[in-house]
């Protein structure tokens, strides 16, 4: 947090189990973000989707538009 907050630019991805809390990781990081006007970019992985390439990254810009 403290890079992109100097400006650099990173991607991230959250990998875990499922109930270990990865969602709520990502919606914790949101706010710090959002406080320093920042973006933040996010997709969840579809697991009926998995024969799809790229199918994560397709979802991630779905959402999200300037």
């Amino acid at each position: 947090f403290n890079r992109i907050s100097t400006g650099s630019k990173e991607i991230i991805f959250v990998k875990g189990k499922a109930g270990v809390g990865k969602t709520t990781f990502v919606f914790e990081l949101h706010r710090h973000v959002a406080r320093r006007k920042g973006y933040l970019i996010t997709g969840k992985y579809d697991q009926s989707q998995r024969y799809e390439p790229l199918s994560e990254l397709s979802e991630v810009f779905r959402h999200f538009s300037i």
